[in-house]
């Protein structure tokens, strides 16, 4: 039986994940966690997802978003330079760790 996992909205069977009705292959997938709790810090990444978005509107977009405190942020890593940010309650933390080192060793598994 393939390895199953979920969090969010995203799922893990076997070698790839399913998401909002797509499906991804799991192999050079990275993903990490991380915390809200900063409302002032804007980032490069955000500035160039969003601009990765929209060249425009995207860029400022992506400038202005922001993490919420009480939220915990799982970010999917796409070999392609693409991603996906699933946001929870900061409550969920464990859950997404937990989700997160399952993908990343399946990731590692399916590169072999």
């Amino acid at each position: 039986m393939p390895t199953k996992a979920a969090f969010a909205g995203m799922v893990l069977e076997g070698k790839v994940l399913r998401y909002a009705g797509e499906v991804y292959r799991v192999a050079g997938v990275h993903v990490s966690v991380d915390l809200g709790g900063t409302h002032s810090r804007t980032t490069a990444t955000r500035v160039v997802l969003g601009t990765a978005i929209n060249a425009g509107s995207g860029t400022l977009i992506g400038a202005m978003a922001k993490k919420q405190t009480g939220y915990v942020y799982l970010t999917v890593e796409f070999p392609n330079g693409g991603q996906i940010v699933l946001e929870s309650k900061a409550n969920y933390e464990i859950l997404a760790r937990d989700f997160a080192a399952a993908v990343n060793s399946a990731s590692r598994a399916a590169a072999r």
